[in-house]
């Protein structure tokens, strides 16, 4: 039960994360047109993530012992990919003026 709450928890963190699909991977692709496939599959990784969390939700605990390095491999590579092409790109939008 303790494995299942940790995964879930950290899959409710890259839901909430995924919520960029709606406005700041458009605003990139809008300002860096390069990006545009870079931004395509961070939003295919988005869905892989909530597969991920399907999955760690109806899993049996012996499969959550046996399979914790797999559920993490996709959000983790995910990351790691995002953190190369999207924060650096996002720095450079401008801000709206207040």
């Amino acid at each position: 039960m303790q494995i299942r709450q940790h995964c879930l928890a950290f899959c409710e963190t890259l839901e909430f994360h995924a919520s960029e699909d709606a406005h700041v991977l458009p605003a990139i692709g809008e300002h860096q047109p390069h990006l545009r496939a870079a931004l395509d599959r961070l939003r295919a990784e988005h869905r892989t993530v909530a597969r991920t969390k399907e999955e760690i939700g109806t899993a049996d605990a012996g499969r959550l012992r046996r399979e914790p390095a797999r559920m993490s491999r996709e959000p983790i590579a995910h990351l790691d990919h995002e953190e190369e092409t999207v924060l650096p790109a996002r720095a450079e939008i401008p801000l709206p003026a207040r």
